[in-house]
Order: structure tokens, then sequence, then C-alpha cells
């Protein structure tokens, strides 16, 4: 199966509506963790470490549609190319093809596919919650799996700017 580089998911600003957010602070490492064989070509920055970063979120919508995206940021990199430190994602697990190949594209990180399972409470429970097991779907393990409390914080989100390339920083601010 071929997907091409369509206006679908390669247009700015990039929208979504969220089903499910759920972060989690990572101890502060003080060795980078090792890339997977797979990535080739993904930039070797030297690394300073500090407080990582787990994000799963569960998108409802987006231009390629609705999916599933767990990603983790070990800590901060020194790109070459810049005079600070930056957050940087090492790795990204998704259950959607368009998701996947939209990840090099926009983001220039190479995304793995694998196979969320989402458990949720029943619809109107007094203590709400949700239960996800992420299978990576090239070595068939268990590479996360959580419960969690739901927290609802409301309809509307605003993402750090931090979290997005410099490309996409340049166009929210010439708005």
């Amino acid at each position: 199966m071929t997907i091409d580089a369509t206006d679908r998911y390669n247009v700015l600003p990039w929208w979504f509506t969220l089903d499910k957010l759920f972060a989690f602070a990572v101890l502060p490492m003080s060795t980078p963790p090792t890339n997977p064989l797979t990535y080739t070509g993904y930039p070797k920055w030297p690394f300073f470490g500090g407080p990582g970063y787990l994000i799963a979120i569960k998108f409802a919508d987006s231009p390629i549609g609705a999916y599933n995206e767990i990603f983790f940021i070990p800590g901060m990199y020194k790109p070459k190319c810049s005079l600070i430190s930056c957050f940087s994602v090492q790795r990204i697990w998704v259950d959607s093809l368009a998701s996947k190949h939209a990840g090099r594209s926009i983001w220039g990180i190479p995304k793995e596919m694998a196979t969320f399972n989402w458990t949720e409470s029943a619809p109107g429970a007094k203590n709400s919650w949700t239960s996800l097991v992420l299978t990576d779907n090239a070595s068939g393990k268990v590479a996360f799996r959580a419960n969690m409390t739901d927290l609802v914080l409301g309809p509307e989100m605003t993402i750090p700017s931090w979290l997005l390339p410099s490309n996409v920083r340049k166009v929210v601010a010439h708005r």
C-alpha cells in the first residue's frame, strides 16, 4: 500500500479533536536511550538529560481521521543548528499508516506502528478511568501499559509552542 504526501495531512495549521490525552513525567536520564536499529538518518544531537515526558493521545478527528499516538521525550537535546537546548521526541507509536507517513513529512521523525487497546469505565461512572495497553507491531511486545484516572479539563486546550516544530511556530506567529 502506498500513501503519498497529500494536502490532507501536509498542511498547516494541523487541526485535531482530542478524545483523550494523558501526560506522564519521566525521571531525568543521565544518558540518552538507544534508538531502534530501524531508525536511519536520525540526528545524533548531544543529550543534556533533564525531565522527560511520555504522552498518550486518542485523536477523535484530524485531517487523516481518528487515530492513536503515544510519544516519548527522554529529555533535552542540543541541536547543532541551535544556541539552546530543546525537547525532542525520540519515539512515536501510532495505529494509522497515514499518521506514520505524516510523521516523517511534517515532524521529520519516523513513527512506528502499534496496536492500542483502550478500555474505559462505563459512561457516567462516579470515578472515571481509562486503561491503555500498547503493543509494538514489529516486535509483538507490550511497550506500554497504564491504568489512569480521568481528569476533565474542558473542551479547549492550548498546545505549548515548544511542542511544535519551528516552521509551525513561525506560521502561528504570523497569524
